[in-house]
């Protein structure tokens, strides 16, 4: 019979059963839909997302530019409105000379500060070939609105700036590095960019500590975090900063292993001396509102550097001396040997946006394989979700390598939506035991790229001479685009839509109340 998933209307629908890997398939009642089906997966404990078709996303994007021009237009038609009012009442009240002028100076103070307004009511996005919101609208607009063009920038690991003023537009590549060919008996990991900083903010438990025991104890200024993967081969090094009333608290590091706790170590800013059993390690340090007291931006990185600190989850943009975080919102920035590769684009308004393009996923024992036939040694997965077909192009693997068909031992392909995996094992039983504790992660290739928006940022200024670069597990290539000072003066108008618009903001509040 067919491999079906968890299913059901939408009223029974209880996200925290959910387990990671685990789809659920809404069959009805769902309001945040028109037919009321929709799909939803769980990436993590407790963590559901909805999955949203293309068509769904276009036009949620296309409902959202119709309710912001409607709100401009209502804006401008009610201003207006308002502001006839005002200069009807201003006449009325000529025998008021005092009311009758306080009335019309505000009335015509609406109007100047309303101008051109309408000229600004353009279409807000624009549909491209993904039919998703088309980046960089705040940079045409300037460029079309004073003919100025772009006349600096850069590309590479790191761009020093010239004549800057202010930064105009980035792009960061997405990046996967694999030093070796895996087998099912060697694995090789592949590393994608991410955050550099592995120390979760997700908290195992609140109100305790682990003794040097390993024993669990109430302690209320404390949290136990979540566990941390390690390779005990590795070099990991811990920072973190003590609030000004706090001289000698540190870090609590717990080692755990197949048989659970090992050890543990208190440090501060220290490079790890990890078991060689280790598997796991979980974090303990004080938490409370205030930052004078206890440990705060603890970071955890790979190898002997101390780096700036970026919050988990985020990569940073480094300018001079200052750190701009962009929270990556659980995604990763990968790459294919043929070239393929995601873009973090930021656009002169600070907008960010993922050009998703390569999927990364974890494969483990939790899934529906299946065995393909008796006597071959491979197994199938089926219903995986936007994959191209891998028989004749790239596709990376910790345990397996690429071939048109998984017939040998040691390959992995993916054919209508399907993985195809040889490690060597006769059966899918045994193949979901051995994924148990050894998952196994593949870089592949969208059948349809994707848009996925990461709302704003504050665009950091940068000065003459700024090295330009971005913090992250892997140093990427960037691509950043800056105005060159003179070039039409571009900072201050901007500076000067942005004032008009408060202007208006302000004779309308003050229409309001007159």
């Amino acid at each position: 019979m067919a491999i079906q998933h968890r299913r059901g209307v939408f009223d029974r629908f209880v996200k925290s059963k959910l387990l990671p890997g685990e789809w659920a398939i809404v069959q009805s009642g769902d309001p945040n839909t028109k037919d009321g089906s929709s799909a939803y997966i769980c990436t993590a404990a407790n963590k559901v997302k909805r999955v949203v078709t293309d068509e769904e996303a276009a036009q949620l994007r296309y409902d959202v530019r119709d309710d912001v021009l409607a709100e401009i237009s209502q804006t401008v038609d009610g201003a207006s409105q308002a502001a006839a009012e005002a200069r009807a009442q201003a006449a009325e009240a000529q025998t008021a000379a005092n009311d009758a002028k306080d009335a019309t100076t505000r009335a015509n103070a609406a109007i100047d500060a309303m101008g051109d307004i309408s000229e600004l009511a353009v279409p807000l996005m624009t549909k491209d070939t993904r039919g998703g919101a088309k980046l960089g609208n705040s940079l045409q607009l300037v460029d079309e609105r004073l003919n100025v063009k772009l006349t600096g920038g850069g590309s590479g690991r790191s761009v020093a700036t010239e004549s800057a003023e202010a930064l105009a537009a980035l792009t960061v590549h997405g990046e996967s590095i694999q030093d070796g060919t895996p087998t099912p008996d060697a694995p090789v990991p592949v590393q994608v960019m991410q955050g550099r900083n592995l120390a979760t903010t997700e908290v195992y438990r609140a109100g305790y500590t682990i003794d040097a025991n390993g024993n669990e104890q109430a302690s209320s200024n404390y949290s136990i975090f979540a566990s941390i993967p390690i390779d005990a081969s590795k070099t990991y090094r811990i920072v973190g900063v003590r609030g000004a009333n706090n001289t000698n608290d540190s870090i609590r590091i717990n080692y755990f292993g197949e048989n659970g706790f090992i050890s543990r170590q208190v440090l501060m800013n220290s490079v790890l001396t990890i078991p060689s059993d280790a598997k796991y390690i979980r974090l303990v340090y004080g938490v409370v509102e205030e930052a004078t007291s206890y440990v705060y931006n603890v970071q955890l990185t790979e190898g002997e550097t101390v780096y700036k600190y970026v919050p988990y989850g985020s990569i940073g943009i480094l300018i001079g001396d200052t750190v701009t975080p962009i929270d990556l919102q659980g995604n990763v920035l990968a790459s294919l040997p043929d070239g393929t590769h995601d873009r973090l684009l930021v656009d002169s308004a600070g907008h960010m946006i993922i050009d998703n393009t390569v999927g990364y996923t974890r494969l483990d024992g939790t899934a529906n394989w299946e065995t393909v036939s008796s006597g071959v040694n491979q197994q199938r997965l089926t219903n995986f979700p936007n994959a191209a077909n891998a028989t004749n192009t790239t596709l990376l693997c910790t345990h397996a390598v690429r071939r048109s068909n998984a017939s040998e031992t040691g390959s992995i392909t993916i054919y209508n939506n399907t993985i195809y995996i040889n490690l060597g094992f006769a059966t899918a039983e045994e193949l979901k035991a051995y994924l148990t504790n050894n998952p196994v992660y593949i870089v592949y290739k969208l059948a349809t790229p994707q848009l996925i928006d990461l709302g704003y940022i504050d665009m950091p200024t940068i000065e003459s001479g700024d090295a330009i670069s971005v913090s992250a597990s892997i140093v990427p290539v960037i691509d950043a685009t800056w105005w060159e000072r003179g070039a039409g003066a571009v900072a201050d108008a901007i500076k000067a839509i942005s004032t008009r618009m408060k202007n208006i903001e302000a004779a309308l509040a003050a229409l309001a109340t007159s």
